[in-house]
C-alpha cells in the first residue's frame, strides 16, 4: 500500500511505549515534490498467485518489531 513518511512518522510514534510525538515544518522554498512517487508501488498479484497472501498489517508490523527492541 502507499504510506507516506509522515504516516509511518504518525504510525511509530504513536505505537512509543514513550511519549513521543511526531512533528512536522513546513517544506522550504527548494522543496521538490515527488512527482512520480506512485511509481515504485510494486504489486502482489505475482506472489499472490503463488499462494501468498500478507498477514500481518504494518501496524501489527511495526509493534512487532518495537515490542522486540524494548
Amino acid at each position: 500500500g502507499i504510506r507516506t513518511i509522515r504516516d509511518l512518522a504518525q504510525l511509530l510514534a504513536g505505537l512509543s511505549p514513550h511519549d513521543v510525538k511526531a512533528t512536522f515544518g513546513q517544506p522550504d522554498a527548494n522543496y521538490k515534490e515527488n512527482a512520480n512517487r506512485h511509481a515504485s508501488i510494486r504489486s502482489t498479484a505475482k506472489l499472490e498467485s503463488l499462494g501468498w497472501k500478507a498477514q500481518v498489517t504494518p501496524e501489527e508490523g511495526f509493534a512487532r518489531t518495537m515490542k522486540a527492541l524494548l
